[in-house]
């Protein structure tokens, strides 16, 4: 006679989830789930906005920090706040942008994983706004934003924006998946003339889970 193996539970079964839009979120841990893998990047600054007969455009916002944990304690059927940070709001004309909104998973109100956000860009010294820093964030792998680019001097040309963190740690920002370069924190273009100043990239939120799953070499499998 065969005797079937007994279980004690049912296997988890990978998954991912992801959020991009600026807000507040909640997020069910599955069922047998007990550590997830998670990154997030803060929202971008705002850049400035210059007069139509400045010299220099506005500076360019910062860009959003990263961070990510591959080994989140979590228990099955408890509800982790999600925060996606806000895109800073560019500046009026001869006007500072805004700083974005931090992203982040919490517990309870405590901080499992935290992304500082971008600083502004500024119009009065044309100066680009700094790159999220990495001191106040949460996770065990942390990246600071890039700092917005000054102004420039081209009619009618734009300041570019600072890109998030980088997974490598350079200059080229991050997606959720694991990807360089992505657009995710982007800080917003600083302009002059008649153009009105961009706004900041919102944050983003992704947690994935699942036997062997990690940031951010498996992070684009589902």
């Amino acid at each position: 006679m065969i005797i079937p193996m007994m279980f004690a539970g049912a296997a988890l079964v990978p998954g991912q989830q992801a959020w991009t839009f600026a807000g507040s979120y909640g997020f069910v841990v599955p069922a047998n789930c007990y550590s997830i893998a998670a990154v997030a990047i803060g929202g971008g600054g705002g850049g400035a906005g210059a007069g139509e007969y400045d010299t220099l455009t506005g500076g360019a916002g910062g860009g959003g920090a990263l961070s990510y944990d591959n080994a989140i304690a979590v228990t099955p059927g408890e509800t982790l706040g999600i925060t996606v940070g806000t895109p800073g709001a560019p500046g009026a004309t001869m006007g500072d942008g805004s700083m974005g909104g931090e992203s982040a998973i919490t517990r309870s109100g405590a901080y499992l994983l935290r992304a500082m956000p971008g600083f502004p860009g500024n119009w009065s010294t044309n100066s680009g706004g700094a790159g999220a820093g990495v001191s106040a964030g949460v996770g065990a792998v942390r990246y600071g934003g890039n700092q917005g680019q000054d102004g420039v001097t081209a009619e009618f040309g734009y300041a570019e924006g600072g890109s998030s963190g980088g997974y490598s740690g350079g200059g080229q920002g991050a997606d959720l998946y694991g990807n360089n370069g992505g657009p995710i924190g982007r800080g917003g273009l600083g302009m002059r003339g008649y153009s009105v100043a961009a706004q900041g990239n919102a944050g983003g939120v992704r947690i994935i889970w699942g036997v062997g799953r990690a940031f951010p070499g498996s992070a684009g499998d589902v």
